[in-house]
């Protein structure tokens, strides 16, 4: 008895020596999963950046407007190609935002997101400006978008009225 005895404390003393099993690894997630949680977080930050945008619209703040736009934007409007967001943020300046003009409410329906590779992004919506006293003016937008450092940033907006009484 007094082996047995022995034996069972070392066979207790050797199973507490034991390393414990380690854990199953977490399971992974299918690569197509992966890209559609990263397209849909893309798709929630890009709308998120036009919404930003159409918020300083309602604030009537041309600054906080245009910081959703790249340093080497185009845009496509009534005046034509405009290149730069100094330019850009000019003719914004002498048209909706010019001294003594009431910019209007402006409200945007995001209705496609699709990135473009990793970088790049498509977004496809319509606008309706408000304006007081007049018609409301209204069109579809296709915006193409960077991912930066700072987030999604405008490189291009063609947004064409479909009633133009801005200039734009």
């Amino acid at each position: 008895m007094r082996i047995g005895a022995r034996l069972l404390v070392l066979l207790a003393l050797a199973a507490c020596a034991a390393p414990a099993a380690a854990p199953p690894p977490a399971p992974e997630i299918p690569a197509r999963l992966a890209a559609d949680l990263a397209a849909a977080t893309d798709g929630i930050l890009i709308t998120d950046a036009l919404l930003q945008l159409a918020r300083a619209w309602d604030e009537r703040d041309l600054d906080a407007f245009m910081e959703v736009y790249a340093d080497d934007a185009t845009l496509v409007g009534s005046r034509g190609v405009l290149r730069g967001k100094a330019e850009i943020r000019q003719s914004y300046a002498t048209s909706w935002f010019a001294p003594g003009r009431a910019p209007g409410r402006l409200s945007l329906g995001v209705s496609d997101v699709r990135t473009l590779g990793g970088e790049y992004a498509l977004a496809i919506g319509h606008f309706v400006v408000a304006t007081q006293g007049g018609e409301p003016v209204s069109g579809m937008f296709t915006v193409t978008l960077r991912r930066t450092a700072d987030g999604w940033l405008i490189v291009h907006d063609h947004s064409p009225l479909h009633r133009s009484s801005s200039g734009i």
